[in-house]
């Protein structure tokens, strides 16, 4: 009688406590949070500060994230979430001094000489496209910064 009770036990408590650990483990593995939509590691973190470069290719000074080869992303499209100040990092390793303004914010590096790394801060909190340009050569660096919902 003891063997089968022992059995009957082994055989329903340790799957049960099995599968207990396996969701008490997914559940602490997800920050508490079981709807993909909330859980912490199905999002993208807001990131409030985006490093740039100017580069010269082909005689024009152009602007990179700090990852993209030469020639492959000039003059990157930038987005944001609402609600945050961002902050550009831009290093000028181009031939021009350039001051990058973002328009409609007030926000400007002020002039970065080739060598030089400035940075621009601003805050915002709708959802719009704001503009950055280089005062002194516009034609060479201009493009958008998209703040917007990330879904």
């Amino acid at each position: 009688m003891v063997n089968k009770l022992a059995l009957g036990i082994a055989v329903t408590a340790i799957p049960l406590a099995v599968g207990i650990a396996a969701i008490l483990g997914l559940f602490g593995s997800t920050g508490g949070k079981l709807f993909p939509d909330v859980r912490p590691d199905r999002q993208t973190p807001a990131t409030t500060e985006i490093k740039l470069v100017i580069r010269n290719v082909n005689g024009t000074d152009r602007l990179f994230n700090i990852g993209d080869v030469a020639n492959a992303n000039p003059n990157p499209a930038m987005f944001s979430c609402l609600a945050c100040k961002l902050k550009l990092t831009i290093t000028n390793n181009g031939q021009n001094t350039h001051t990058i303004v973002v328009e409609g914010t007030g926000a400007s590096t002020g002039p970065i000489a080739p060598g030089e790394t400035k940075s621009l801060e601003f805050s915002y909190n709708d959802y719009t496209t704001l503009k950055y340009r280089s005062v002194e050569h516009p034609d060479q660096i201009s493009g958008d910064i998209e703040i917007k919902k990330i879904s």
